[in-house]
Order: structure tokens, then C-alpha cells, then sequence
């Protein structure tokens, strides 16, 4: 970024700080819409494995913000405390735009099931998979994720075929269509690089 010089941070901040509450002095938000799952076992081995990396976001009054699942993990393995960032210079509405931004995120990311592949297989022999959250049988070959090589919309008197990939497709594609009942076809053919 040139022009624009690095700012460092003061040396003591609050905004980011971290302390460590007993756990029965957190709330866990009584309308949070996303639902754990299978996610609290895994969370908990993540928590037995690598300690705590990433606390809990709360409000003044201990009602969680981000980390329900981090919460009901940190639970079932009896811990008696656990680390906290308290948001105080955010207002209840942010409160609840952030937790749904923070979960919704996760929704948002997608994998490169290739690298994703690459690295549990260097790791499926060190970590169990219950602690990944991923086994490798359960992923796709690399090659499935690429798209289809056609998709089409189909209407009342109109279907339209869009062919990816190398022009042979299309007479294929043509083949196809003729067997089809007599209706307005549309065939594009896009040519991969």
C-alpha cells in the first residue's frame, strides 16, 4: 500500500482484550438461529487438542454474542472457565448484525476440494478425522466438483441447453435434443480454455 503509512496499535488495548470468566456467568442467546449439530463434539476435541485459540464474544452482560458452540463444547468437557472478549462499545443491534454475520460466513466460504484433499490427506494419519470435522471417504474426487458439462432451463414451450467444454459436446448435445418432443431449442456452446 504505498502512500499510506502502518499504524500500530497502542501498546495496551481494550478493545481487544481477553479475560477469563467462569462459565456459569455466560448466557447463551436464547433466539440464536444457528444450530450446532454434530459441531459441539468436534469443537470439543478441537478444545482437548489445540487448548483455546479463540474466545467467546459477549455483552456486558455475559449474554453470547459469538461462540455458542465453543460454549456447549467448553461445557461438555466440564471446564469451570473460559476466555471472553467483551464487546462493550458495541450496541445490542450490532450485537445481533454481528452474530449473524459471524455465522453466516462460514456459509459463505466454499472448500477447494483439491487443497482441502491435499491436506487431510498429510494430516488423516496424525488427527482423527472427528477432530477435522472432515473424513476423506466423505469428499468428493476433485475432479466431481467441476461443474457439469451442460445445464439447461426448461419453460411451458421453451429449453435451453448451455454447453461447456470442447465443441464436440454440442453435436452430442444436438443428439440429444432431437429425441426430444418438438420445442424451441437453443444450444450455447461456451469452449473451455
Amino acid at each position: 500500500m504505498q502512500g499510506k503509512k502502518a499504524t500500530k496499535p497502542p501498546e495496551k488495548s481494550t478493545i481487544y482484550g481477553v479475560e477469563w470468566w467462569a462459565i456459569e456467568r455466560l448466557k447463551p442467546y436464547p433466539r440464536n438461529p444457528r444450530l450446532p449439530g454434530k459441531a459441539i463434539e468436534v469443537v470439543a476435541q478441537s478444545l482437548r487438542t489445540f487448548g483455546w485459540r479463540q474466545p467467546l464474544v459477549v455483552a456486558l452482560d455475559g449474554t453470547i454474542i459469538v461462540g455458542h458452540v465453543r460454549y456447549a463444547a467448553a461445557q461438555r468437557l466440564g471446564m469451570v472457565e473460559v476466555p471472553v472478549h467483551v464487546a462493550a462499545d458495541l450496541t445490542p443491534l450490532q450485537h445481533a448484525a454481528y452474530r449473524i454475520a459471524d455465522n453466516s460466513s462460514h456459509d459463505i466460504a466454499t472448500w477447494d476440494e483439491g487443497v482441502l484433499l491435499d491436506e487431510l490427506a498429510a494430516l488423516e494419519h496424525e488427527f482423527p478425522e472427528e477432530l477435522l470435522g472432515f473424513a476423506l471417504d466423505d469428499l468428493d474426487d476433485p475432479a466431481a466438483s467441476v461443474p457439469q458439462p451442460w445445464d439447461f432451463s426448461l419453460t411451458q414451450d421453451e429449453f435451453v441447453l448451455t454447453v461447456r467444454g470442447p465443441l464436440p459436446l454440442q453435436a452430442e448435445a444436438r443428439k440429444l435434443l432431437a429425441t426430444l418432443p418438438a420445442l424451441h431449442v437453443e444450444i450455447s456452446v461456451v469452449e473451455l480454455p
